[in-house]
């Protein structure tokens, strides 16, 4: 049950985010805003949070393996961190502001949730770390809460970098 909740509330989120990237996609940039190169900071950002869903991933087939993954989990929640950090200092560098334009508010909203969603995320890695040790027991995982803990955080996280990959794409790349 506690589930199908959670994917319904990644559904209604995955809506949110859908509502204001068709705003941004139906609007016409006024000329003469500088927005970020997307090959600078930006794609930065896109490959930590990637590597962090990804090392994610690895650390929970290794835990279903029988094999240590809790340093993938580690690494996962230092490039979460990473992320959020190289991201303030994109806000700090940014020539625009929230109330220039339906541009910068709509970059601020979009940008600012996902920001929101990864501190989330990285709240999630936490409860993950120090709840449940490093190394389980090895019986058989999905005996265990830690496995449905587990999946609904890759399932967040996954959400969490396909909706930076859109943001990337629509915000950054137009």
């Amino acid at each position: 049950m506690l589930f199908i909740v959670f994917l319904i509330f990644v559904f209604s989120e995955g809506l949110l985010f859908l509502s204001f990237f068709w705003v941004s996609c139906s609007l016409n940039w006024p000329d003469g805003i500088y927005v970020p190169d997307p090959c600078e900071l930006t794609y930065t950002n896109t490959l930590l949070l990637s590597n962090a869903a990804l090392s994610l991933g690895c650390a929970f087939i290794c835990e279903e393996a029988a094999v240590d993954g809790g340093n993938l989990t580690i690494i996962s929640f230092i490039l979460a961190w990473t992320f959020i950090s190289l991201q303030i200092k994109e806000f700090h560098t940014l020539t625009f502001y929230i109330n220039d334009s339906i541009f910068g508010s709509i970059f601020f909203f979009l940008t600012g949730l996902h920001f929101f969603h990864i501190i989330v995320g990285i709240i999630l890695i936490s409860i993950i770390l120090c709840i449940f040790p490093l190394t389980i027991t090895r019986l058989p995982i999905y005996v265990l809460p830690f496995h449905l803990y587990y999946n609904l955080q890759l399932i967040y996280w996954h959400f969490i970098e396909l909706l930076w990959l859109f943001i990337y794409i629509i915000i950054y790349s137009y």
